[in-house]
């Protein structure tokens, strides 16, 4: 991949999409009565090399949760990330993430995401302390200007509704923006393959996710 890039004049960028346990505020906001906010207790985030020593410290990364049994998908924990982050870029990820699930939390609330950010009624005061702590310890780890919150647009009304808070969120918290897309699969003609795999890995029927292969698009743009 990296020669292959060199060789066609393209900057070649290495990183890896990891499960990450989260922060511990965000842990702690179902003791204070919110649902479980991820069910594998696994958020989603992108991790990306700007150098070779980045790249060494990804390796790190992941590697080390296949060390750790305890959990059913190979878990980053906070401290492996924390101490191995040496040139790394962070971006937040899809709705999965931990900034869009704590954000799309706290669109659902009256008030919506961007009001209880300015001013939180008492009830949302740990939600939105907990994504104020998430956003100060990704800072922390990856250095102010190296975590990115993504916008990203797969056709999904989800993802539609949550773009223009995200960004706004992003600007709350002086974040930088950048646009991804998820890519599943090559072609769009190859979606029906792909939806077969995904029906199989997860124990559904087709007709479970027919609704969701026909609108959305995870194809290389």
């Amino acid at each position: 991949f990296y020669s292959k890039c060199k060789d066609y004049g393209i900057k070649p960028i290495v990183g890896s999409e990891i499960y990450y346990e989260g922060t511990t505020s965000a842990a702690k906001l179902t003791g204070d009565g919110f649902p479980p906010l991820r069910p594998t207790d696994a958020y989603h985030l992108v991790v990306l090399a700007k150098s070779l020593v980045g790249y060494y410290s990804l390796c790190r990364i992941v590697s080390a949760p296949y060390s750790d049994p305890r959990t059913p998908v190979p878990l980053v924990r906070h401290e492996v990330l924390k101490h191995n982050a040496d040139d790394l870029i962070a971006l937040s990820s899809c709705l999965r993430g931990e900034f869009a699930t704590l954000g799309e939390l706290l669109a659902q609330q009256d008030g919506g995401l961007t009001g209880h950010l300015q001013d939180p009624a008492e009830e949302f005061k740990p939600l939105v302390s907990a994504l104020d702590k998430h956003v100060a310890e990704m800072k922390a780890i990856f250095g102010p200007d190296n975590y990115y919150i993504e916008i990203i647009d797969n056709n999904l009304p989800q993802q539609k509704r949550m773009i223009p808070l995200l960004a706004a969120a992003a600007t709350h918290y002086n974040l930088p923006l950048v646009a991804t897309a998820d890519c599943h699969y090559l072609n769009p003609d190859d979606q029906e393959a792909h939806a077969v795999l995904t029906a199989i890995k997860n124990d559904l029927r087709m007709s479970d996710i027919r609704g969701r292969i026909q609108t959305s698009e995870f194809h290389v743009l």
